[in-house]
C-alpha cells in the first residue's frame, strides 16, 4: 500500500511534479465575482470577468486557475490586478497528482470541497438544538481544520471495500467523520434542515463508524454522466480527484448541499458555536450548490 499526504497547502502535494509554466493564460480560467465585499460571499456570475481584465478596487471575489485552484481572494479594498497575473504568480504552488494517486480510493481520508463556496464539509462534537439533536454537520471555510476529514468506505451492510481501490462512479458509500467516528447521515421528511425549511437535515450519526442504512450515499460523477449521455464516453468511470461530483442519499434521493445563503450567524443562531459556518442539508433541487470535489487528504493506493 502506498500513501500520499495532501495536507493543508497545495505546495505539500507529496512528491508531485509542478505543471509546466508555458504562457500565463494557461493557468487562468476566470475572475469569479462575489457579493458584499466578501470573497466567500454569494457568487455573482453576471459580474465574472475574463482573465485579462483589470480588477479594480471595489470588487470582491477570487481568481479561478486550472484544476479548480482559487487564488487572490479579495474583499473590496485591494490594488488593481488581473487574474492572468495572479494565476501565473501562484503557479509554483500547484502540483500535479503523483502517478497512481489520481483517484479517490477506499480507505482514503479526504476533505470534500463545495464547488461554489469552497467551504469544506465539516463536523464536530456539537449537537443540533432542534430536529434530530444528533451531531451537526456544516461546511467550514478553513483549509487546515482537522474536523473536516472524512474516511471513504463502503455502504451500510455491504462487504468491506478493498483499501486503495478506486471508487467507481455510481457506487454506494459512506463517509465517516475521522474525529468523532460518526457517519454522514440524513433522514426522511421527519427532520427539516435548521435554516432551509425545504431541505432535509444532514447530521453525523453512529458509534465507532457503525450507524444504519440512512448513512449510505450514491456517488454521481458529473463528467461520467455527461459523457455517457453524449454517447462518446472516454471516461474511466472512476472518481477522480478534482472532478465535480454529487452525493445522492440512497433512501431519500436528496442531494448533499450547502450554500453561502444559509450561513449561521447571530440573526438566525444567536451566540452559536457554529456561527460563520454554512448549513449542510439534503435537497431535491439539482443545482450548483450540490456540486463537490475531493480536495486535501491522505490518499491510499494498492
Amino acid at each position: 500500500m502506498r500513501i500520499a499526504g495532501l495536507l493543508l497547502l497545495p505546495a505539500l502535494l507529496s512528491v508531485s511534479l509542478p505543471l509546466s509554466r508555458g504562457e500565463s493564460s494557461t493557468y487562468c480560467v476566470k475572475w469569479r465575482a462575489t457579493s458584499s465585499c466578501d470573497p466567500h460571499g454569494q457568487r455573482e456570475p453576471h459580474n465574472d470577468a475574463a482573465c485579462s481584465k483589470r480588477i479594480a478596487s471595489g470588487l470582491s471575489g477570487f481568481c479561478e486557475c486550472e484544476s479548480r485552484r482559487r487564488v487572490r481572494e479579495v474583499g473590496c479594498d485591494h490594488h488593481e490586478f488581473t487574474c492572468e497575473e495572479a494565476c501565473a504568480e501562484d503557479s509554483s504552488a500547484d502540483l500535479s497528482y503523483p502517478q497512481g494517486f489520481e483517484h479517490v480510493t477506499c480507505g482514503s481520508s479526504i476533505k470534500l470541497v463545495h464547488e461554489p463556496s469552497r467551504y469544506r464539509l465539516h463536523s464536530h462534537e456539537i449537537a443540533y438544538g432542534s430536529g434530530s439533536q444528533q451531531q451537526s454537520v456544516t461546511t467550514h471555510m478553513a483549509r487546515n481544520d482537522v474536523n473536516s476529514y472524512w474516511l471513504v468506505k463502503e455502504g451500510d451492510g455491504e462487504t468491506a471495500c478493498e483499501v486503495g481501490k478506486p471508487i467507481e462512479c455510481g457506487a454506494t458509500l459512506r463517509l465517516e467523520h475521522m474525529q468523532t467516528r460518526r457517519n454522514l447521515h440524513s433522514h426522511s421528511h421527519m427532520f427539516k434542515a435548521p435554516l432551509s425549511s425545504q431541505s432535509l437535515e444532514v447530521s453525523a450519526f453512529g458509534v465507532a463508524g457503525e450507524g444504519d442504512r440512512m448513512d449510505t450515499w450514491v456517488l454521481e460523477c458529473q463528467e461520467n454522466q455527461q459523457c455517457s449521455a453524449d454517447g462518446q464516453c472516454e471516461d474511466d468511470g472512476l472518481w477522480k480527484r478534482g472532478e465535480l461530483v454529487r452525493f445522492r442519499h440512497r433512501s431519500t434521493n436528496h442531494l448533499l448541499s450547502t450554500s453561502s445563503k444559509s450561513r449561521f450567524d447571530d440573526s438566525n443562531c444567536p451566540r452559536c458555536p457554529i456561527n460563520g459556518q454554512q448549513e449542510v442539508s439534503a435537497t431535491s433541487f439539482r443545482g450548483d450548490d450540490t456540486l463537490w470535489f475531493a480536495g486535501e487528504g491522505i490518499y491510499v493506493t494498492e
